[in-house]
């Protein structure tokens, strides 16, 4: 085999390597349908609040629960994509809800909990 002939084939080789790589890169990026809901909670004061219980229930009524870090992140991973409704409850806050739109394979949704407000009812008896 001439010189010529082996470089044509080499050639031949790594670009058929390269259209077969691409072949199957490309649409296995394309046909992503999970992602990764993540987020940190804070109060109104932009103050971390660690261990705040997060509920995430999807259209179906299925549900997953995580705690806040002692940092205030949280991450729900492997989610299909689609609407899902959030509540976050924290001892001394409000109770938190919002409707989540998961459409990209990494969303960043941060999370901030206003005070429980507490009303007092004073009788007086004469």
């Amino acid at each position: 085999m001439t010189i010529s002939k082996r470089l044509f084939s080499s050639f031949n080789f790594g670009l058929s390597l390269f259209f077969a790589a691409l072949f199957f890169v490309v649409p296995a990026a394309a046909q992503t349908s999970t992602g990764v809901l993540q987020g940190i909670v804070t109060d109104e004061n932009e103050a971390i609040i660690p261990e705040a219980k997060l509920v995430l229930r999807d259209e179906k009524g299925a549900k997953r629960e995580i705690v806040s870090d002692a940092n205030g992140n949280f991450s729900f991973g492997e989610l299909a994509f689609g609407k899902y409704r959030l509540t976050v409850e924290k001892e001394g806050f409000a109770m938190f809800e919002r409707e989540i739109n998961l459409s990209a394979a990494n969303q960043k949704s941060d999370l901030t909990l206003a005070p429980r407000t507490m009303t007092f009812r004073t009788t007086f008896n004469f």
